[in-house]
């Protein structure tokens, strides 16, 4: 049986994330946590990535 590593660090990792969340942001619920997670995190990574899609798109206009 082999164990699968990646799964294991992303779980323990996943887990002490969680606990210094607890330790150092005492009133964070899990809902609130779960809000960030589910829509603060995509909104800024879809943020960016547009911008990075805009500036590339840019740099091949300019290249032509």
């Amino acid at each position: 049986m082999s164990i699968n590593f990646t799964a294991l660090f992303f779980a323990a990792s996943g887990l002490i994330g969680y606990f210094l969340i607890l330790k150092y942001f005492p009133t964070l619920t899990f809902e609130r946590l779960l809000f960030l997670v589910s829509f603060e995190l995509p909104a800024v990574f879809l943020y960016y990535w547009d911008r990075r899609q805009k500036r590339k798109k840019a740099l091949q206009e300019a290249n032509r």
